[in-house]
């Protein structure tokens, strides 16, 4: 080494073939740099040094033989293929070995296999996939104070390219680990869709640029290889990964791992490392598949300590938001190949099932399948299954109720859709029945306790933001929805609240439990609660209370259209009146904008005029914590308004999980109201 014989840079060192667990061979002829800087590099950082015991498993790598021969190290070769990986363990202890040389697949298999400290063992070289949090912990278990673990990355293409270095016993970073900084004579760039490169911490492709890149695969054509100027040649990676503003390599998965499903991206890796986070699961590979009809979806491969359903998967997917596989295949074991590696080609196929992609089903029950699909992320199921035995929840059934209602422009009652199960076939036999009359929709009823009507947001006619609260409530009151027809025309809904109101109340008032009631309005419904109340206290009904969940301070954004919408229901000479008064009621002082004194005015008007006071409980997440808007909001109801401040904004403070403190205080509100 002191007088090496002079080679061109880009001469063949070696070939270098490899099956990789795809069982396609690649073949490629690495150069004498190439060979150099692997070498060099594991005697520099002293990774092999001299009196070293160096071990590789299933095979001998020639950069490590190479480098234990420049080191004057032993190199042992342990025959995973013939011996098993239950001897390893015990054959590092005896050889006693001071450095390994692994996969990361044979790394797992020895974490498995290994409780107690390796006391000999100074240096782990890890190759082919980023390390997990998990496994760096275990490294610390088997491993003496002052050994290092080398997670490096590279591909037979292109050789090493980057590692990241890990002292035994330093704080374990956070996931996903990063994989380093490159070489010296690499470069790592970040490429979007288009192949162009990205900015430092979007997401995009990995290539690397190096004199170290060959031309290509030996017989075999391949468009990953790029040439650049001065010798520089490129490879396309095929893995998604990051560059920090510190230039630290993070790899997240596989492109050919990432799939679109229903219109969303999704990481394998992610769902496998979600699944392994199930109690019963000891180890998980998720693949995709394309179905008959052109759809793909998602497959679990599952190790379990007990054997455990789809729909418990399903249910602890969604939990956290995550999507689910659509089947589900158990085994003793994972094949694996000879180098440790996951055998893709030995797992199970997916198909499609009759049932879910049945050539005869109705134009319904596809109609039907899409919004169940939409919901619980399922739809590789029989007709006639209930929600639950897929993986669904009472909240799923009540969101699935509300899209069903909005697409098909009529109510199923929840006990009526629960009553012979809650199923594709079930839900097409109601909706092929002729469409009931009737404005109102009970989500679900209590045996005793309040009722409370739950009134459309006045500009989308939808309480689909207040499902994930009636959820948690439905237990102790019985819920009702109240439709509004007229919310589907044009006009700006203030200069309709009136009717609106008058249409909410005489439905209330129909279906027999108002007296004592609650209602219940979200943003601009809470004027639609208000004008709603006025309209059952003229009919002679005691409203119980109001909650109002974040009103908005905004009748119209702009003055002119304001005095417009509000022409028709005040007097000639009202407006001036109403606008001075919320004026002079603040004790002179300005509004934050406009629409305050617009809200403040109308709302003051309405108070003298109307004089309407009932219980009420204002939620202030966003909008409503505005000083005006609460102000007007309490020139209307007087000294019974209750505010009370909640996390979140406009929208967040009411998305599932919801808050159980939220919960709790509103249930409690409504207990005092209790009749």
């Amino acid at each position: 080494m002191k007088d090496p014989v002079q080679r061109a840079a880009e001469a063949t060192a070696w070939i270098s073939t490899t099956s990789g667990s795809t069982g396609l061979p690649k073949c490629v002829p690495e150069n004498n740099l190439t060979a150099a800087i692997c070498s060099k590099m594991h005697v520099d950082e002293d990774l092999v040094r001299h009196g070293d015991v160096v071990a590789t498993f299933g095979e001998t790598w020639h950069h490590i033989a190479l480098a234990t021969l420049m080191a004057g190290a032993t190199l042992e070769v342990f025959d995973l293929q013939n011996n098993g990986p239950a001897g390893l363990s015990g054959w590092l202890e005896s050889r006693g070995i001071t450095n390994v040389h692994s996969y990361t697949a044979m790394f797992r298999l020895l974490l498995a296999s290994r409780t107690q400290v390796l006391p000999k063992l100074q240096t782990v070289c890890v190759f082919g996939e980023p390390l997990t949090e998990k496994e760096l912990g275990a490294f610390n278990l088997i491993t003496p104070k002052g050994s290092r673990l080398i997670n490096g990355y590279g591909s037979t293409e292109v050789g090493l390219i980057s590692r990241f270095i890990y002292s035994h016993g330093d704080p374990i970073p956070n996931a996903p680990i990063p994989i380093g900084k490159p070489f010296p004579g690499v470069e790592i760039e970040i490429t979007g869709t288009g192949g162009d490169k990205v900015p430092s911490g979007e997401i995009g492709e990995v290539v690397i640029k190096s004199r170290q890149v060959p031309d290509g695969y030996i017989g075999m054509q391949s468009d990953a290889f790029m040439h650049g100027p001065n010798g520089v040649r490129g490879f396309r990676t095929g893995d998604i990964g990051q560059l920090d503003q510190d230039g630290n390599l993070t790899i997240l998965g596989r492109s050919d791992d990432m799939v679109k499903i229903r219109g969303a991206r999704i990481l394998l890796k992610d769902v496998q490392a979600a699944i392994e986070g199930h109690p019963c699961v000891t180890e998980a590979m998720v693949t995709s598949y394309v179905r008959s009809d052109g759809e793909p979806r998602l497959c679990a491969h599952l190790v379990a300590e007990n054997r455990i359903s789809l729909p418990e998967v399903v249910r602890f997917l969604k939990a956290r938001h995550i999507e689910p596989p659509s089947t589900l295949f158990h085994y003793g074991a994972l094949p694996r190949t000879r180098t440790g590696k996951i055998d893709r080609r030995a797992l199970a196929l997916p198909t499609d099932t009759a049932a879910s992609l049945e050539t005869n089903e109705t134009e319904l029950l596809s109609t039907l399948r899409a919004v169940w699909s939409e919901v619980i992320r399922q739809d590789n199921f029989h007709a006639d299954l209930r929600l639950e035995d897929i993986g669904g929840d009472s909240h799923d059934a009540m969101r699935i109720l509300l899209l069903l209602e909005e697409r098909f422009g009529r109510e199923i009652p929840l006990h009526e859709a629960m009553f012979d199960g809650f199923s594709l076939n079930n839900l097409a036999r109601i909706l092929s029945a002729p469409a009931p009359d009737g404005n109102a929709a009970i989500l679900s009823t209590a045996p005793s306790g309040q009722t409370i009507f739950a009134l459309p947001a006045a500009e989308k006619g939808s309480i689909a933001h207040m499902v994930p609260l009636f959820n948690k409530l439905s237990g102790n009151c019985s819920m009702v929805a109240v439709r509004i027809p007229s919310l589907t025309g044009d006009e700006p809904p203030l200069s309709r609240m009136s009717d609106m109101g008058q249409h909410a109340a005489q439905t209330i008032l129909r279906h027999g439990s108002a007296e004592g009631a609650i209602l219940v309005g979200y943003s601009f419904g809470a004027a639609l609660a208000f004008e709603t109340t006025r309209h059952l206290q003229n009919a002679g009904c005691q409203v119980g209370g109001l909650i109002l969940l974040d009103p908005s301070s905004q009748w119209s954004r702009k003055m002119h259209r304001t005095r417009a919408v509000l022409g028709p229901v005040m007097r000639r000479g009202d407006w001036n009146w109403a606008k001075q008064g919320a004026v002079s009621l603040l004790g002179g002082t300005g509004f934050d904008t406009p629409s305050d004194a617009q809200s403040f005015a109308w709302l003051s008007y309405r108070a003298v005029r109307l004089q309407v006071e009932v219980p009420t409980l204002l939620v202030a997440a966003q909008q409503a914590r505005s000083p005006h808007v609460q102000a007007a909001w309490r020139s209307v109801i007087g000294s019974r308004l209750e505010v009370l401040d909640v996390q979140g904004d406009h929208f967040e403070f009411l998305r599932s999980p919801i808050d159980p403190r939220l919960v709790d205080k509103i249930k409690q509100w409504i207990g005092n109201r209790s009749l």
